[in-house]
């Protein structure tokens, strides 16, 4: 405390200490220096780092803009956006930079563009449009490197070819470094594919995701000055789920905080689940190693679950090697209930936890206290389909939202041009939703814009002039070209993002036009019935862009929208969602319930197969890791099933993780 009693510049607000433990209270009040907080499940984590923020600018030791706040999620975001409203007002939260690792990166690169070889109106790639220009490349025989590489490798899934890109990138490595220590047996083909990206990103003026990290860490990396810069205009960094981080993460914490800087992490290694996708863990264990003054807080009071989860849930995770110990205990005490049921099948589970689901809704529980967790959405298929049979209103985590479903990406498209006239692959996608425009007319419209050296917006206006278009196409991408210019004109002149939104979607043979005539004119009732489903889809992007500006603190752009649409910016909560929630065990993380249902807890299940015959024990450790995260989402009540047959087939008996945990 010592710290903190020296960097004090205030009066302590009773308020925000009241009802604190010793160990809460010694991490929100810790003065310069960094901070290591190990906080278990129910530990009041996030109440402990917003708490942490309203602490320091009440004593006077930050203004809001000395203050970063860094998450994982879109949702962890929101979350400690509105509790840090409730604790210091709209008007200070809004002086704040909180956000996701990607969103931060994404902001930084904006404003320095050019040191990562982009411009400021750079378009930012997601999964999906990485898989199809993955897929483009490899299939265009102009690719030299690619076309031997695939001679000599043969093909290869390009999920997995872009997984090990995306693993690489986040270790900070480039592609000869990559092949130099890959045991991929395809890793030639994914180096290869690797630069084909990297050389068409930078043609469109775009970068993927894992690049926001990579540039955002060159920047700072290789530009002292203004490494130096952002140490001092951020000089509190407080980051949430740290054992989440990944190399590249770990990297971007170390430019903008030096060794004794004011870096606060909060994090447990018990609830590191995303090793597959890089994270590393040891960036909490071994955080010292980088800090070595660190403070180090230990946070293991459950608020959250009674004794009878706790208890099962500390036996099990003492099973792993590689863990800082740590001793859990429940502040509520006694009052739960955990159980183990066997059925004969899937089916047989799936019927008992509808029955059980209804009887408690019946009961009076609301819907969003009852969870159903299953380590995959194979496992959970059979409940899902049983709770639609039993007429339990349940919503499934995961399940497309506005912004990922193909229509609604088809109209992104078009503003991703308007904001980036070089982006190809966003061309190909806008002018396709035409009628007898496809794939070798955009190709043609794309050479004549290199050719010429015009963007593809200026391109499309003269394609009546482009070589080898075919006639039917000519018409309907140069009245494309005309629509979205004038829509970029607009956004030259200002104009409302939703004016903008509303005018890409209505362009000529454009995504309202294309769904206007289905809803008109289809043969079938059902082909009508989608449309207007479209349509409706079309309309609340609109909306969402009407909201987006109106919410916003401060003007925003064009660009702005972009990354918020790409998943970069803050959403709204869930709210009071009356529903019951089935989710798999990744995406339940940071939820609760007074009731949640782990079912298909069977060995080859959870743990996994290949966690079952890998070598490696810490990919069985992490999946003790996962059954302990399912485990520790349920307040009062846990039910834990398994079955002796799942799909036809014989199951290898129940989870040795139920008997770890003495169940």
């Amino acid at each position: 405390m010592a710290n903190a009693a020296a960097a004090a510049t205030g009066p302590v607000p009773p308020a925000l200490l009241f009802g604190l433990t010793a160990e809460q209270r010694e991490a929100v009040s810790h003065g310069q220096g960094p901070l290591l907080v190990f906080a278990g499940p129910g530990a009041g984590k996030t109440g402990t780092l917003t708490r942490r923020v309203a602490y320091l600018l009440a004593r006077g030791q930050a203004q809001p803009r000395d203050l970063l706040v860094v998450t994982f999620t879109i949702a962890a975001a929101s979350e400690l956006r509105l509790r840090l409203v409730d604790l210091i007002g709209e008007a200070q939260v809004r002086g704040l930079a909180v956000g996701t690792f990607h969103a931060t990166c994404a902001r930084l690169i904006r404003r320095h563009a050019p040191a990562v070889g982009r411009s400021e109106r750079y378009t930012i790639h997601d999964q999906t449009e990485a898989e199809k220009l993955a897929r483009e490349l490899l299939h265009d025989g102009r690719r030299a490197e690619l076309r031997r590489e695939l001679e000599h490798v043969g093909e290869a899934p390009v999920r997995d070819l872009l997984r090990e890109i995306s693993l690489a990138k986040n270790r900070l490595l480039d592609p000869d470094g990559y092949l130099a220590q890959a045991g991929y047996p395809a890793a030639p083909l994914a180096r290869a594919l690797w630069r084909a990206l990297d050389q068409e990103y930078e043609r469109c003026d775009a970068l993927g995701f894992d690049d926001l990290l990579v540039g955002a860490v060159r920047i700072l990396t290789h530009h002292e000055q203004l490494r130096a810069s952002y140490r001092r205009r951020w000089r509190y960094v407080l980051v949430d789920e740290m054992q989440d981080t990944n190399h590249a993460q770990m990297a971007l914490l170390c430019a903008l905080c030096a060794p004794e800087g004011n870096l606060t992490v909060v994090g447990d290694d018990d609830q590191a689940t995303y090793r597959w996708r890089g994270a590393e863990p040891d960036n909490l264990l071994h955080f010292r190693d980088h800090f070595p003054t660190a403070q180090t807080v230990m946070l293991g009071r459950n608020f959250r679950s009674c004794t009878e989860i706790v208890a099962p849930a500390a036996r099990l995770i003492t099973h792993n090697q590689r863990r800082a110990p740590k001793r859990l205990m429940s502040v509520g005490g006694a009052g739960g209930r955990t159980e183990v049921r066997a059925f004969a099948n899937e089916h047989a589970e799936a019927w008992f936890v509808a029955e059980a689901l209804r009887g408690a809704l019946d009961g009076g529980t609301p819907g969003r206290e009852l969870m159903v967790v299953a380590r995959d959405r194979h496992a959970f298929e059979p409940t899902v389909n049983a709770l639609t049979q039993a007429g339990v209103p349940h919503r499934v985590l995961g399940a497309l939202g506005l912004f990922e479903r193909a229509e609604i990406r088809d109209a992104i498209a078009h503003l991703q041009l308007v904001s980036n006239p070089f982006d190809a692959l966003a061309f190909t996608r806008a002018a396709c939703v035409r009628p007898g425009v496809g794939q070798r007319s955009t190709a043609a419209v794309r050479d004549y814009a290199r050719a010429t050296g015009r963007d593809l917006i200026a391109a499309a206006q003269e394609a009546h002039r482009t070589p080898g278009l075919r006639r039917a196409a000519r018409d309907p991408i140069r009245r494309m070209g005309v629509d979205l210019d004038r829509a970029r004109r607009e956004m030259w002149q200002r104009r409302s993002i939703a004016h903008i939104v509303i005018d890409c979607a209505m362009s000529s043979g454009g995504p309202v036009r294309v769904h206007q005539h289905k809803r008109d004119h289809a043969a079938s009732g059902e082909e009508r019935r989608d449309a207007e489903r479209v349509l409706e889809d079309l309309r609340s992007l609109c909306r969402a862009a009407e909201r987006f500006e109106q919410d916003a603190s401060e003007p925003v752009t064009l660009g702005d929208f972009l990354e918020f649409v790409a998943g970069l910016g803050s959403r709204e909560l869930e709210g009071q969602d009356q529903r019951v929630t089935v989710s798999s065990i990744h995406r339940a993380k940071g939820r609760e319930a007074e009731a949640v249902f782990l079912v298909g807890c069977e060995d080859g299940r959870l743990p996994g197969w290949r966690a079952l015959e890998s070598p490696d024990r810490r990919v069985l450790e992490e999946e003790r890791r996962l059954c302990y995260v399912a485990f520790t989402r349920a307040r009062r009540r846990l039910t834990v099933s398994w079955a002796a047959e799942r799909y036809g087939r014989d199951s290898d008996g129940p989870s040795r993780f139920i008997a770890e945990a003495g169940l």
